[in-house]
């Protein structure tokens, strides 16, 4: 169980975007089907319209929700500023729960501070190893996740493209190789037609 539980986690830069691919493929399935049988496009072009359709749709709802974040990202020092004034004043008052938790924090100081007899530090020390990360490293941080975002969205079209151009030789293939006997064969399609209905 450990083992496993281990493998997905180092797996989960492969094993998330499959997921997502598969998820995305069985979504948009009916409609290339449809473009297929009823408009007579190929498959192909019926899949890349259906992921441009998914794509455009996911960014025209950012777009319309971008107000509403930006004024919900304005009003954050505001709160904080009005946070920060409630503490101050609780902090004041020597019966407030803040007031007692400082004074419990800083009494489990002392009782976790060396004895009399350890050195203290010298002033001129340097800055533990704990310091707090530099502005640098958090927007390195940030560069890193957008361009990994970016490669895992890339991953994930690319999958549910080729999901949908295979049509449903993708699901006879995987019958096939689901078992032997029939009743096996029969599970995996029952499987594979709930998570479709599911979707």
């Amino acid at each position: 169980l450990v083992a496993v539980v281990l493998g997905l986690k180092y797996a989960k830069d492969a094993l998330i975007p499959i997921t997502l691919a598969v998820f995305l493929g069985y979504a948009l399935m009916p409609m290339v089907m449809w473009m297929k049988k009823r408009a007579r496009i190929p498959l192909p072009i019926g899949a890349a319209l259906a992921l441009a359709l998914s794509v455009g749709g996911t960014g025209a709802g950012v777009i319309g929700v971008q107000p509403q974040v930006n004024q919900l990202i304005d009003s954050i020092p505001r709160a904080t500023q009005k946070l920060k004034a409630l503490l101050h004043r609780t902090s004041l008052d020597r019966n407030s729960a803040v007031r007692r938790l400082t004074v419990a924090a800083d009494e489990i100081e002392k009782a976790a501070a060396p004895g009399p007899g350890a050195k203290p530090a010298s002033k001129g020390s340097p800055a533990p190893a704990d310091s707090p990360l530099k502005l640098r490293d958090y927007v390195w941080s940030g560069v890193r996740q957008v361009f990994s975002g970016i490669g895992q969205t890339v991953v994930v079209l690319a999958l549910s493209f080729f999901l949908l151009i295979s049509g449903h030789n993708f699901k006879r293939k995987l019958v096939r190789i689901s078992g032997q006997t029939l009743r096996q064969k029969k599970l995996t399609v029952q499987i594979l037609e709930e998570i479709e209905a599911q979707i």
